[in-house]
């Protein structure tokens, strides 16, 4: 599928970080095509109509994306984030994290997109005073 301008490949888009980009960015005259597997979220969170449901950890569905879409740039904000259950199951972060990411590099780099911005947590914020965090 065709869109009209540049387009931006937006992962974890149902998440805090993400959901706002999704906002902000048609507003600055991008297309959003927003991948999420929804496992912290619903369908209600999406905020786009080019909406992908699929994990990080499916090549195929990733590839697919790529190939459906003429895909610019790639903002990646899908990652678990609660620091407890990342000291309890570790194994169950590095799978969703960095092979996650490193999927999704990988097909990055077989369709010749070169631009991503990543956000490795919100969990850095610590607890904010207020929310929205200025």
């Amino acid at each position: 599928m065709s869109l009209s301008g540049k387009v931006i490949l937006l992962t974890g888009g149902t998440g805090y970080v993400g959901s706002h980009c999704v906002k902000e960015l048609p507003r600055q005259g991008y297309d959003v095509v927003m991948l999420d597997n929804l496992s912290q979220s619903h369908r209600e969170a999406v905020l786009t109509e080019h909406f992908v449901k699929a994990d990080l950890l499916d090549q195929e569905a990733l590839s697919q994306t790529f190939d459906n879409y003429s895909i610019d740039a790639v903002m990646h904000f899908a990652s678990l984030i609660r620091v407890g259950e990342s000291v309890d199951n570790p194994h169950i972060y590095y799978r969703n994290n960095v092979l996650g990411t490193f999927n999704l590099l990988q097909t990055m780099q077989e369709h010749g997109v070169n631009r991503m911005i990543f956000s490795s947590s919100a969990a850095l914020y610590g607890g904010p005073e207020i929310v929205p965090i200025p």
